[in-house]
């Protein structure tokens, strides 16, 4: 999960299993409103995230899951919010 204090949104990872891509959802905390955001292209066992600026890094531990990319990596996404 990253918390965007600024803005009163969580950001977290959900998987449906370690063969489909990631997704991330927000949670407006002033709202209560879930919204899925993003598709991680190539992102498979994510555990953690982090966002910085227009740039999201998403860690993946595949290597340790019967991932579709079996391998542990920080993948990176450029986001436009």
């Amino acid at each position: 999960m990253y918390l965007d204090e600024k803005n009163d949104i969580i950001y977290f990872t959900v998987g449906n299993n370690y063969q489909k891509p990631n997704d991330v959802y927000t949670i407006n905390l002033s709202t209560g409103q879930i919204k899925k955001k993003y598709i991680l292209k190539d992102s498979y066992a994510a555990e953690g995230i982090f966002i910085i600026n227009h740039d999201m890094y998403i860690i993946n531990d595949g290597y340790y899951h019967n991932a579709k990319v079996p391998i542990n990596c920080i993948n990176h996404y450029r986001i436009n919010d």
